[in-house]
């Protein structure tokens, strides 16, 4: 992987040429780090947006990139429509991924969380596009989970429970 190449972030035209350059080129694998280094910047909405966006891309995403994506999901601080970008980037990337659903996702208690994410007030959007994950994490671990427990999951979120 490569050094963060964006430089100064108040620089965000710039920086914005340079995500939409690594898409064309195919090379955003190469610049984790920096896209991680974008998601934490919290001086420019349309950078984290840009970021978010171009994460969809990445083939083998580290597990500071995904780390870093989770984090703006689960930041009741963060606006809404970044909330969703991250969970819509999580599906994606799981859904790529098939069955080998990230540790940080499976082990990070991530499902947790946004099962009680739905349980609270948030932009239906939000809880929608948490249903999305939800769902892709449950078909992404398919035959991996025994099928007793499986079973069993599956009639507990029919009922509104686990995921």
């Amino acid at each position: 992987m490569s050094r963060d190449v964006f430089g100064d972030l108040q620089d965000w035209g710039r920086v914005l040429d340079q995500i939409a350059e690594l898409r064309r080129s195919k090379k955003l694998d190469q610049h984790q780090e920096g896209l991680a280094r974008l998601l934490r910047y919290q001086g420019n909405w349309r950078l984290r947006e840009a970021a978010l966006e171009a994460v969809k891309e990445v083939n083998s995403p580290t597990s500071v990139l995904l780390s870093q994506v989770v984090a703006v999901m689960m930041d009741e601080g963060v606006y809404w429509r970044a909330r969703v970008l991250a969970t819509e980037t999580l599906s994606q990337l799981i859904q790529k991924r098939g069955r080998k659903v990230p540790v940080i996702i499976s082990a990070g208690g991530v499902v947790k969380k946004m099962n009680r994410l739905l349980d609270t007030p948030q932009a239906p959007v939000f809880h929608e596009s948490i249903r999305k994950f939800l769902q892709a994490v449950k078909k992404a671990r398919g035959t991996r989970a025994r099928p007793g427990r499986q079973k069993g999951r599956l009639i507990a979120q029919q009922q509104g429970g686990l995921a």
